[in-house]
């Protein structure tokens, strides 16, 4: 029996449905696997470097996986280290903001508008908002503490790259079609990935530095936020911000705090606006709207691991669906309309650009 298109609609979507209960179960399993993934494309050029200067693959590849083992090490022993210190000024942060609340409430409440300053103090501390952010860095420990796993599956992937293009050019139907697609796509991907990780650590570099002279506490931790956020677009490094400016102003007031969100906007509009466009380009831009549903979604999904790794999820997947023509249509819905202008011109066929530009210019309207 022939389905007609409802029908294969709705197997479509049931589909859709299954994967997504499947993720979801198995998310113990897919995020370190995941970010194992992205951090082997990362890792590639590093290899190629080393190779290139005549270091023997093999030992490329241990450098390699050794250089990003010291790497997970190292943010697991920051954030650990400096969770433990958080925990312990937690009380001191609270008791600070219920003060600032209390003097907060008297200035209003001179200016001829009451307000309760034991409810809003009592409502800041059900809130919680230092505790909230030492959960947060605690449950992405919880990834650090398998860089073991994330290590070793890094290094079987590094040493699996080799052959995957016979591989693939035997499964292929259509290698020589397939395959340069395939090239296209895996080049976009680990583009993004490096320039936005260089970019990403610049950033939390200079956010933890600026902090720093400031002299708010625990600079290395809100550099370390700084660059895991940034890999959000907009709304990462909003979210990045809120911590220390809090910590700012419950540490030394309003004025310090004032600074540290100036620092973070210089920051935020030189790399975000004026670098990160030239280095990278808008070619592979996304919708603002798709970024804000890709974290809701993968955040749901995988927990903030998912969160942190739903721009570059999305991303790839544009990023294969746009080199593959018969998912190009859902590529062009998940990117940015700069993209998409760009984009619509490498997809046309170059005789019939070239008879539009031969055509009169129209008439000018009335």
């Amino acid at each position: 029996m022939k389905l007609g298109p409802g029908a294969k609609t709705v197997l479509m979507l049931a589909g859709v449905v299954i994967v997504v209960a499947g993720l979801k179960l198995a998310a113990s399993m897919f995020v370190p696997l995941v970010t194992a993934v992205f951090i082997t494309v990362v890792s590639m050029p590093v290899v190629r470097a080393l190779t290139a200067r005549r270091v023997p693959r093999w030992a490329a590849i241990m450098l390699a996986v050794l250089l990003d083992l010291t790497i997970l090490v190292g943010v697991g022993a920051l954030v650990g280290g400096s969770l433990n210190e958080f925990y312990e000024r937690v009380p001191y942060y609270q008791e600070r903001m219920a003060a600032l609340t209390f003097d907060a409430a008297q200035w209003v409440d001179h200016h001829g508008l009451h307000i309760d300053a034991d409810r809003i103090g009592h409502a800041v501390d059900q809130v919680g908002l230092m505790s909230l952010v030492a959960d947060l860095f605690q449950r992405l420990t919880s990834l650090v503490s398998k860089a073991l796993l994330v290590a070793l599956l890094v290094l079987f992937m590094l040493f699996e790259s080799g052959p995957w293009r016979i591989k693939l050019a035997y499964v292929l139907h259509s290698p020589t079609q397939d395959l340069p697609r395939f090239a296209v796509a895996t080049k976009e991907v680990q583009t993004y990935l490096v320039v936005k990780s260089g970019l990403s650590v610049v950033t939390g570099g200079l956010c933890g530095g600026w902090v720093a002279i400031c002299g708010v506490d625990f600079p290395l931790l809100w550099g370390l936020l700084a660059f895991l956020l940034n890999y959000i677009p907009t709304l990462g490094m909003f979210i990045a911000t809120i911590p220390p400016v809090v910590v700012a102003l419950v540490q030394f007031g309003p004025g310090s705090a004032l600074l540290v969100l100036a620092g973070y906007g210089v920051i935020n509009f030189t790399l975000g606006n004026l670098v990160e466009p030239r280095v990278m380009g808008r070619a592979l831009g996304l919708s603002p709207l798709v970024v804000f549903t890709s974290m809701v979604f993968w955040g749901w999904l995988w927990g903030p691991v998912g969160a942190l790794l739903a721009v570059p999820l999305t991303m790839t997947i544009k990023i294969v669906m746009a080199n593959t023509e018969d998912l190009r249509w859902a590529a062009v819905l998940l990117g940015s309309a700069e993209w998409f202008a760009q984009k619509r011109q490498e997809w046309e066929d170059p005789f019939e650009v070239e008879r539009r530009r031969s055509l009169p210019p129209p008439p000018p309207t009335p």
